[in-house]
Formats: structure tokens, sequence, C-alpha cells
């Protein structure tokens, strides 16, 4: 199953959810839905940033892993 394809559980804004819909019916819809996302700094305080992959929003950019990615 390609990434797009994952099911996702689809929440309100009081994080109930209302349905599933694929990974990328969600991003397509604008749907709110869960995610894990996380921030790495070092001890001199430099942010870690991650190139997304070829199958990601925003392919192949630097982005901030908790800036909603």
């Amino acid at each position: 199953m390609s990434d797009h394809q994952e099911l996702l559980d689809i929440v309100n804004e009081d994080n109930e959810v209302l349905h599933q819909a694929t990974r990328g019916e969600a991003h397509e819809r604008g749907l709110l839905h869960r995610c894990v996302l996380a921030q790495l700094v070092n001890s001199q305080g430099e942010w870690t940033l991650v190139r997304q992959a070829a199958d990601r929003q925003d392919a192949g950019q630097w982005v901030l892993p908790w800036a909603g990615t």
C-alpha cells in the first residue's frame, strides 16, 4: 500500500473520530487528521531539518519536522 493510501482517522476540533479516509484524500480535501511531529535540537540550539521524500507533501524541500509537514 502506498503512503497516500494509508487510512487515517478524520477528527473534529475536539479530536473525536468522524470517519476514516486515505492520507491522499485527507491532504487533498484539507481534512483534519492526527499526526505525530517532533523537533530535534542539539545542545548548541541547532535545529534538525528533514528533506521530504519524493512521495511526500513538499517533496525534496527542507522542512522543520514540527512545522506541519
